[in-house]
């Protein structure tokens, strides 16, 4: 029997956050003000593509890896999403591949590959020198390179797309779900409803299983 894969997106499915992550720990470090103004910007500018990412790593500048990574690893115990360390384990258990594509920052998606077990995860690298973060990327990713990775990935285990699921909740999860054999919404926004192969709509990610497991 062919090999199935699980693709989370993080923001608002595997972490639980309005905003993101990398907002969220922005904030943490007390750009809160300059992050308001970015998240407005962001929210008129969204549904006409990428933007925002390099004006937000920008913030993370003179901040350093290992204080950034503790707060992340705090943050994402804090505010993992319900159900999500018991939906990945039983997906593991029925022979998933599961992982992870998301614009979030390395720093944050580590931290989710080590406590959820994931069998891997991509994410917006960012450049340090010294241990300390210079505000650009090296690596980036934004809804459409989500939608690359996918493929490659496909490739690379021989996946065909009627095995792909893709679990996902904003309008820069659709290219990679229209990649995808199944694009699950968990608690999708409007702008992606009529997108979606399924809804779940409890914030609870074990909701999922039955469309998974028992499909």
């Amino acid at each position: 029997m062919e090999q199935k894969l699980v693709v989370f997106d993080v923001d608002g499915v595997l972490i639980d956050t309005k905003i993101g992550g990398l907002k969220d720990i922005l904030t943490i470090l007390g750009k809160g003000a300059k992050v308001e103004k970015l998240e407005e910007e962001y929210q008129k500018r969204k549904k006409f593509g990428p933007w925002g990412l390099d004006e937000l790593v920008l913030l993370y500048k003179g901040f350093s890896k290992m204080r950034m990574s503790n707060i992340a690893t705090k943050y994402c115990e804090q505010n993992l999403m319900k159900g999500a360390s018991e939906a990945i384990a039983e997906l593991k258990l029925n022979d998933f591949l599961v992982g992870a594509i998301s614009s979030e920052a390395d720093f944050v998606v580590d931290v989710l590959a080590r406590n959820l077990s994931l069998d891997f995860t991509c994410g917006t690298v960012l450049e340090y020198t010294n241990g300390i973060c210079t505000g650009k990327i090296i690596e980036k990713v934004d809804r459409f390179t989500k939608a690359e990775l996918l493929k490659k990935i496909m490739q690379e285990k021989n996946i065909s797309r009627s095995n792909i699921y893709v679990v996902g909740d904003s309008i820069t999860d659709l290219p990679m779900g229209q990649v995808a054999g199944r694009f699950i919404g968990f608690r999708p926004k409007t702008e992606i409803i009529e997108q979606v192969n399924f809804i779940v709509r409890e914030k609870d990610l074990e909701k999922i299983l039955p469309l998974l497991i028992f499909e």
